[in-house]
């Protein structure tokens, strides 16, 4: 029961974690009005990083960082790199490349507003960037076989055999796979 509700936390944080990354990449596509007007729209023109470079950035790095508003090079690797990492979590692929990119872009937009508003260190971008590095080694870890995890994987095959994994199955999943070990 334990291992199950982990496995639904860690889904769940990873898929709503992904969202967040698709909904700021739709948003600032099609401008769905709630922080991009439509008028402000990627797909009409505007620049989906000119808001925040321009009137969010502060401390040491503004200057840097205001001088990247309305690069269309910036603009189009910040939306690559939306929905690059909003698609590596929502269907967990690539996870440690989605994690990895995710994390530069939070650590960016982090130093790009020091310091933070509500605490003098920690803010939101700290907590996705360390719940990226918890998600990249442990979600395909978790419920899915990848050569590393042995409680519920095969010992021979690798397939992923869920809770069928008994002291019958003698980390096994099938006859196949016992005959080759019986045969090693």
């Amino acid at each position: 029961m334990k291992k199950h509700f982990k496995y639904i936390m860690i889904i769940s944080l990873r898929i709503s974690l992904g969202l967040v990354f698709l909904w700021a990449f739709f948003d600032k596509t099609f401008g769905l009005s709630f922080a991009t007007k439509p008028e402000n729209a990627w797909i009409q023109g505007g620049s989906p990083t000119t808001g925040f470079l321009t009137y969010a950035t502060k401390g040491p790095f503004a200057n840097f960082f205001q001088n990247l508003a309305g690069n269309a090079l910036v603009d189009w690797m910040f939306m690559l790199g939306l929905l690059f990492v909003g698609i590596t979590l929502f269907f967990n692929k690539f996870m440690k490349w989605g994690s990895i990119a995710g994390s530069v872009m939070l650590f960016l937009m982090y130093i790009a507003a020091l310091p933070p508003e509500n605490n003098p260190l920690i803010d939101d971008h700290i907590i996705y960037i360390l719940l990226l590095g918890f998600l990249a080694t442990e979600s395909k870890a978790c419920y899915r076989c990848n050569g590393t995890c042995t409680d519920h994987c095969c010992a021979e095959c690798k397939k992923d055999i869920g809770s069928d994994l008994c002291s019958e199955h003698d980390g096994c999943c099938g006859p196949e796979c016992r005959q080759k070990q019986n045969n090693k």
